[in-house]
């Protein structure tokens, strides 16, 4: 009766891991880049090369692949793009380090005057924040997510470097997990139409879908000068913990179970 009950045991604990879907626990992900990029080379102020990060950047757990645009070219509708804004201009130099002077609005817990994320152009050269205008116009940061991590649109929140509604049009493309706009970005708004903040949680974005998984978030900027001060968003990854768990357990329950149908015959 003992045997039987432990391989009945360890078999539903098994079935358990594998059956019950732990996708209601999402990880919150916090990324402050005011702080955090000082190097043996990148100096905590005052802009400098050694604070370019190559044309991709990797950070958080579960983590976000950041990516940036320049050169795309004073864009005359950001509300409607000829073309995909994800694929316009040239692959950007991403900057994590003292923008330099972008404003009053800019936010800093240290001797940095504009801590933050940027775009360089093509060359690693140019202004250390996104730009819009100047030879390098426009410029985006891009976060991207693998569609497995299920972040929700409603989950994220973000924060500029040197907005000013009066001197800055920043504009916000999302693309989800769906596609339903293969030629561009599925949901597109204008920051200052929604707050003229430095900070904005999507979630009290009227009409933002539900249901759908970022996978691209793009900041342009269209005319100004601001960077990327942080961003918080929750990933929900697939439970590949718990079958890497519960595989095993299967094989020991039905080794239990052939031992003690063994032991009784």
């Amino acid at each position: 009766m003992n045997g039987r009950l432990s391989w009945k045991v360890v078999l539903l604990a098994a079935f358990g891991m594998l059956l019950v879907n732990p996708a209601n626990a999402g990880i919150v992900v916090t990324l402050d880049f005011t702080t955090g990029y000082v190097t043996s080379t990148c100096p905590i102020s005052g802009t400098d090369n050694d604070c370019n990060r190559g044309t991709s950047l990797t950070l958080g757990n579960p983590g976000v692949v950041i990516t940036a645009r320049t050169t795309m070219g004073n864009i005359t509708n950001p509300a409607a793009p000829s073309s995909d804004p994800f694929t316009m201009g040239s692959t950007g130099v991403v900057y994590w380090g003292d923008m330099g002077k972008l404003g009053d609005t800019c936010v800093s817990p240290s001797k940095a005057q504009c801590p933050g994320l940027g775009v360089r152009n093509a060359k690693g050269g140019g202004s250390e924040g996104i730009s819009g205008g100047g030879k390098d116009q426009d410029e985006m940061i891009v976060f991207n997510w693998d569609p497995s991590l299920k972040v929700a649109p409603s989950s994220i929140i973000l924060r500029l470097q040197g907005f000013k509604a009066a001197d800055d049009e920043t504009w916000v493309y999302l693309e989800f997990a769906s596609n339903t706009n293969p030629s561009g970005p599925d949901y597109i708004f204008k920051w200052e139409n929604l707050t003229t903040g430095l900070t904005l949680n999507f979630n009290t974005i009227a009409g933002l879908p539900k249901g759908e998984y970022v996978t691209k978030l793009g900041v342009l900027e269209n005319a100004g000068h601001t960077g990327i001060g942080g961003i918080t968003y929750e990933a929900v990854p697939e439970p590949a913990a718990f079958v890497l768990t519960g595989v095993p357990l299967l094989a020991l329950g039905f080794l239990l179970r052939r031992r003690a149908r063994k032991n009784q015959g």
